[in-house]
């Protein structure tokens, strides 16, 4: 008898699973929802989505042709020597008939000594006439632009009515 209440008890359970799981597959989706479901998980208008983000860039990239470019650069060196001893021709009078001075060779001793050098460079450049190229190419990155969006509503309307 305690069997027979245990058997009955886990088949009405069962029972009742998959009836409620029947009554959950069976929900009715409305036509909204249902195209709410599309657009969410096409990935052809998210491919469409990105390609408007990459032409709104392109713009911006066509854009920067117009705005000055400022350039900098900083150099820092350091030359060492150490001390030395040199040979040089070392001027020690005048010839008194030609007027031309007198050399003779002499070790000159030179001590040690560091030179330090630094530069620095900033330079702006502003792109006068370029005969038209940078407003052209603004032209046609708006164009791919417009082209993109227009392309992404076209997908849209495609998956709606598919």
């Amino acid at each position: 008898m305690r069997n027979k209440q245990i058997v009955v008890l886990c088949l009405s359970a069962i029972l009742f699973l998959f009836v409620h799981q029947a009554k959950s597959q069976d929900k009715i989706l409305s036509l909204d929802q249902c195209i709410e479901i599309a657009i969410e998980n096409n990935s052809d208008l998210r491919n469409a989505g990105r390609q408007v983000d990459y032409s709104k860039a392109n713009v911006v990239s066509a854009r920067a042709n117009f705005l000055p470019s400022v350039n900098s650069s900083f150099s820092s060196s350091r030359a060492i020597q150490g001390p030395r001893q040199v040979k040089m021709d070392v001027p020690v009078g005048v010839d008194s008939e030609t007027g031309e001075y007198i050399y003779e060779q002499q070790t000159i001793r030179q001590d040690k000594y560091t030179q330090n050098y630094h530069s620095a460079r900033i330079s702006l450049s502003q792109n006068i006439w370029d005969f038209g190229r940078s407003s052209n190419a603004l032209k046609r990155t708006k164009a791919n632009q417009e082209a993109s969006v227009q392309s992404m509503l076209s997908t849209h309307q495609s998956v709606i009515l598919d």
